[in-house]
């Protein structure tokens, strides 16, 4: 979905606060934790019983 530029023109976060540059980095790695199976080790760490909604709190690393 994430991969669709009609579906994140309709996203505010996307359209209107991201830059082209983060998205496509972002895009970048998505993809690559996907075709890993990266994607299924992070799910399998927030795994929770907590109905729908999870919300992680994360910190940026700034090198």
């Amino acid at each position: 979905m994430y991969f669709n530029q009609q579906v994140r023109q309709g996203i505010s976060s996307f359209s209107a606060l991201a830059h082209a540059a983060e998205v496509k980095k972002g895009l970048s790695r998505l993809e690559n934790d996907l075709k890993s199976g990266e994607i299924d080790d992070v799910a399998a760490r927030y795994q929770h019983d907590k109905e729908d909604y999870l919300f992680i709190i994360g910190a940026r690393n700034t090198y």
